[in-house]
Formats: structure tokens, C-alpha cells, sequence
């Protein structure tokens, strides 16, 4: 009896230590187990996320200061046309680009009210003037998704070009910006402004810029045409990073078309030129804006548009000057109520500098002349700035003898066309170049 309990009781014992042993293995083996899952866990985030680390460090960087948009019209006095003497030119280097000889279209957004479509544009979306802290004028924000024509038909010919300043205030928060596109169509009989361009912009021919904006040198370009739906040219896609520095400012963007060959500057970069882009036959009529989508809300982006203007004709300037003795300009800009030069005016000053380089027994008197907002009398002293200021690149930049030139100003005593319209004042502002 005694014996059986011993023999009980020792294989109770080694019961309890079996039983013992399995827990404690089976304890290791969960513990192996987790390890070996949270390990796995974080090789998968790594594969699944790669950049994540990049991202993180992206956040902690500083943003720029970007231009802060009101709807509200400005409580300061209302600007005056200045007397101040003309600044140097700040010109594009190897800027060709000059405008057509009439100007058909120009549109600066002035009057409108703020907060609205401009009147006569056709949008299916949401735009709206409005003024930006850094920037002097008013300028149309387009919003994402949505296509932004003016009413207007434009009826360019086979040789026309047009201009127009773009102010994109993007800061990247990882996804990708909404593509931009601009171009002209072709729309034959359906009017301008037409709701079906909104659908869809083909018409009988077209053409497009397509800007990709991206950060960290990941900007793109392409152009491309269509006759109707067809292909007709397409470019490679261009990388074009340095259009990032401007985010936050004005770009002037150019476009020069003469039959089939185009031609595309971008703050006097030359970006395009193709002998053969475009499509023979019909008139481009039609200008546009589209705004593709993105993750972005609208509120997170600010693309802008302004300074519009379309003008007709191939530049006579030689023939002008030469032979009939008299040149008219438009393609002299100036910043608003100064006498200071814009950059994208090299273009036309170069062309008359190599005419008066090519003809040196040929002397100018070069006259200002300007709308008719202001003064009579700050009118005609700032025709004269103006033209001091054409007379001073002319020599300072291009080497023409100061001899040669005399200056004079008209004010708005000549207007070409009525100032009642943007288009007309635009065309008064000018400059002129008259043989003695």
C-alpha cells in the first residue's frame, strides 16, 4: 500500500513538470512569435512607404511667403499717374518674341467687380476677380475642375500673338498639382463663349499648352495640336524646373503664331519652336483656360491669371519705319501710371535697335502716348517719361547714339481708339517711332 502511494505520487510529480515544461515552451513560442510579427510589421511599412521619412522632413521646412488674395477693393487713395524719372530697363536676355501689329484683345480685369466672373466670360466653374497684396492690378483665380473662356471672338488670322501673366502660389503637401492648360481654337460656327466649349475644346483645329506645375524640379511642359479630334503635333514633354522659382510671382507667358510654325517664351525663355505645330486653314478664335483636378481643396491652391492681350498681323517694324517713315507700338509695356520698362518688352526694342543699327543715316523722334484715366497734365508728363525711358534703354542697352533720338509726348491728346474699353486703352498706350 505504501509502495502504490509512492508510485502516485511520483508520477504526479512528473506530471507537474511536464505540464510545467509545455506551458513554459508554449510562453517562448508566443513570445518568438511576436517578435517575428512586429519585425514583419515594420519591413512591410518600409516597402509599403518608402518615402515616408521624406515626407516627414518635407513638412518641417519653411514655406514661402506667398500673395494673399482680398475680394475687397483697397481702402487707399486710388493710384495717380507718376512723374517720376524713367528706371533702368530690366530686360530678358535673347528675348525675341515681339507682338502683332494690331491689338485685337486685351484684358487687365480693371472695373470688374471684385469677387465675380469677369463680364462677358464663360466658365463652368468657380472664378472670380480679385486683387493680391503683392501685386499691383486685379487678376482673375481660377479654381480646379473647370474651364474659363472669354466671350469674346478674337478672329486672330493666320499670324497673331498672344500674352498674358500667370501667378501660381502652390506649396507642395505631397500630392500632385493640377495640370494647366491654355490654348486657342478654332470653333467655325459655334460662337464664342459657347456652353459646349466648356464640355469639350477641339472645334475644327486647336492647340494647347499643357504646364504640369510640381516641386523639387518636377515641373513639365508639352504642347500639342489637334485638327478636330486628331492629333495634328505634340512635342516631347519638357522638363522645365525653373518655372518653380517663380511660384508666388508673375510669369509672362508669349505666344507667337505665323501659319503652321508656333512659337512659346516663358519669362524670355524661347520653350517652343516648331516650323510645323499648327493646322492650315480656318482662324483661331477662341481663347482658353482649363484647371485640371487634384487632391488639393481650392482653398490650398491660388492660380491666377492677368495682363491678357491677343493682337493680329506679323510685326512690319522694318518696312514701317523704313520705308513709310513711321512705327506704332503697343509692345512696349510699362508698369502701371511709371515710366518703368517691363522685361518683355526687349523683344520689340532689340528689333528696333537692329533697324537703326542696319540704317544709320536714320534718326527717330520717339513718341509717348498714353489712355486718358488721369490728369491731362500727369498724361502728358508721363508720355514723356516714357518715352525718355525707350530712348534711355535704347542707348543704355543697345548701343544707339543718343544723337540720334529725340522724345516727345503726347498724352492722351491722339488716341487711336476710344478709351471707353480695356482693348482701347490698351491700344492708346503706346509708343511711336517717327523718321526724321
Amino acid at each position: 500500500m505504501k509502495r502504490n502511494l509512492l508510485l502516485c505520487t511520483a508520477l504526479l510529480a512528473l506530471s507537474a513538470q511536464a505540464a510545467n515544461a509545455q506551458f513554459l515552451n508554449r510562453l517562448k513560442k508566443r513570445a518568438e512569435e511576436a517578435v517575428t510579427r512586429k519585425a514583419e510589421k515594420a519591413i512591410d511599412k518600409t516597402v509599403e512607404d518608402p518615402y515616408s521619412l521624406k515626407k516627414e522632413k518635407a513638412a518641417e521646412q519653411p514655406q514661402q511667403t506667398q500673395p494673399q488674395q482680398t475680394t475687397e477693393a483697397p481702402k487707399a487713395p486710388a493710384a495717380t499717374k507718376t512723374e517720376t524719372a524713367p528706371a533702368p530697363l530690366q530686360a530678358y536676355a535673347k528675348y525675341d518674341f515681339i507682338p502683332g501689329q494690331n491689338l485685337i484683345y486685351s484684358d487687365n480685369f480693371a472695373g470688374e467687380a471684385m469677387g465675380e466672373l469677369p463680364a462677358g466670360w464663360n466658365s463652368n466653374g468657380n472664378g472670380a476677380v480679385t486683387k493680391l497684396n503683392n501685386f499691383s492690378g486685379n487678376w482673375l483665380r481660377m479654381d480646379q475642375n473647370a474651364v474659363y473662356l472669354p466671350g469674346k471672338d478674337l478672329a486672330t488670322g493666320d499670324n497673331f500673338t498672344v500674352e498674358f501673366d500667370m501667378i501660381l502660389d502652390l506649396t507642395s503637401k505631397g500630392y500632385g498639382f493640377p495640370d494647366i492648360f491654355i490654348g486657342m481654337i478654332a470653333t467655325g460656327k459655334v460662337p464664342a463663349g459657347d456652353n459646349s466649349i466648356l464640355t469639350e475644346q477641339y472645334g475644327i483645329k486647336s492647340f494647347h499648352l499643357d504646364i504640369s506645375p510640381g516641386s523639387s524640379g518636377s515641373t513639365n511642359l508639352r504642347f500639342a495640336a489637334e485638327k478636330g479630334r486628331t492629333v495634328y503635333f505634340r512635342s516631347p514633354v519638357k522638363s522645365y524646373k525653373v518655372l518653380e522659382a517663380y511660384y508666388g510671382k508673375p510669369a509672362h507667358i508669349a505666344i507667337q503664331a505665323q501659319k503652321e510654325r508656333l512659337r512659346l517664351w516663358i519669362n524670355g525663355d524661347k520653350i517652343i519652336d516648331a516650323p510645323k505645330a499648327l493646322p492650315v486653314g480656318d482662324v483661331f478664335n477662341q481663347l482658353f483656360f482649363k484647371i485640371s483636378s487634384s487632391n488639393y481643396t481650392n482653398e490650398q491652391l491660388g492660380i491666377y491669371v492677368g495682363n491678357i492681350s491677343v493682337a493680329q498681323g506679323a510685326p512690319d517694324l522694318r518696312n514701317k519705319l523704313v520705308n513709310e517713315g513711321r512705327f506704332s507700338t503697343s509692345g512696349i509695356l510699362f508698369d502701371v501710371n511709371t515710366a518703368t520698362i517691363k522685361p518683355e518688352s526687349a523683344g520689340v526694342l532689340q528689333e528696333i535697335a537692329n533697324v537703326l543699327k542696319e540704317n544709320p543715316a536714320i534718326n527717330v523722334r520717339i513718341v509717348g502716348h498714353t489712355d486718358a484715366d488721369g490728369t491731362a497734365a500727369a498724361n502728358q508728363k508721363l508720355s514723356i517719361n516714357r518715352a525718355e525711358s525707350v530712348k534711355s534703354a535704347l542707348a543704355e542697352t543697345y548701343g544707339i547714339s543718343v544723337t540720334r533720338m529725340q522724345v516727345a509726348g503726347k498724352g492722351a491728346t491722339q488716341p487711336v481708339a476710344p478709351n471707353k474699353t480695356e482693348t482701347g486703352k490698351a491700344q492708346n498706350r503706346r509708343v511711336e517711332f517717327i523718321k526724321l
